[in-house]
Parts: C-alpha cells; sequence; structure tokens
C-alpha cells in the first residue's frame, strides 16, 4: 500500500462516500500521498495523508489563520476525549513555528495485509474523519 496512495484512497473515497455526507468532496491535494476539501468551516480544511507505514486524518487550519486556528484548539479542548473514547485513538494538536496547525490523527497500516485487515483500517479511517466533521460542523452552529 505503500506506492499505492491512488488506489488506497480510491478505496476510502468509496466506502466513505456510501456510509458519510461529505466523502464526495474530497479531491487531490496539492502536498504528495494526499486528498483533502477546503473549507468545512470557515479556513478549516479536512485532509488524508499517507506517510511511511501511516494513514493521518488532518484538519488543518489555513486562511484566516487566527479564527481557523482557534476553531481546532476549541474543538481540541471541548472534544479531544470523547472523540478518542469513540474512536479509540489519541487526537494531536500541532502549533508550528510556521506553516499551518493541525489536529491530527494517525493510523498505521498493518503489517499483515489481508482483506479483512484493510477493509477495518478503511472503517477506522473513514470513521475517525467522520467524527472529526461532525464535530467541527456542530461548533460553527
Amino acid at each position: 500500500m505503500g506506492n499505492s496512495s491512488e488506489v488506497f484512497f480510491s478505496h476510502l473515497l468509496s466506502y466513505g462516500s456510501g456510509a458519510f455526507n461529505d466523502f464526495t468532496r474530497f479531491s487531490s491535494s496539492s502536498f504528495e500521498n494526499a486528498i483533502d476539501f477546503k473549507d468545512v468551516v470557515t479556513g478549516v480544511c479536512p485532509m488524508f495523508i499517507i506517510e511511511e507505514n501511516n494513514v493521518m486524518v488532518i484538519l488543518e487550519a489555513r486562511m484566516p489563520q487566527r479564527k481557523s486556528r482557534k476553531t481546532l484548539q476549541d474543538l481540541f479542548d471541548s472534544s479531544h476525549d470523547k472523540i478518542a473514547r469513540k474512536i479509540g485513538v489519541d487526537l494531536a494538536l500541532v502549533h508550528p513555528e510556521s506553516g499551518f496547525s493541525r489536529l491530527s490523527i494517525t493510523h498505521k497500516i498493518p503489517h499483515e495485509r489481508t482483506d479483512s485487515s484493510f477493509k477495518r483500517l478503511i472503517e477506522n479511517v473513514c470513521s475517525s474523519m467522520n467524527e472529526l466533521l461532525v464535530t467541527v460542523k456542530s461548533m460553527e452552529n
């Protein structure tokens, strides 16, 4: 799966589009081995990135930086524990000196790759993104 991110994303979006609302909005990204869409809420862009043996589920704060960074911080502060318990994976929030702030969930790609482990990975990654999307959209209301 390491060199076949397009195939992985195709399976991911196929499953995600059938199970969740926003997955039809994802498309190729300017980042390598990534897909994203712009502005799920003002300035916050959801992304999937494959790096090494991980699939990262990300909400990235873009423009306007002040508002989108605050949105990510508020989401992390208010919902971190609830989301982590629900999906079984911890969330990380990073505010780098330069670049964009990110709220991320990392899923390890299994070493033993069977059809069932691949399906579970797809389901878990989609579920993680859906939890982030639902939560961040509810904060804007």
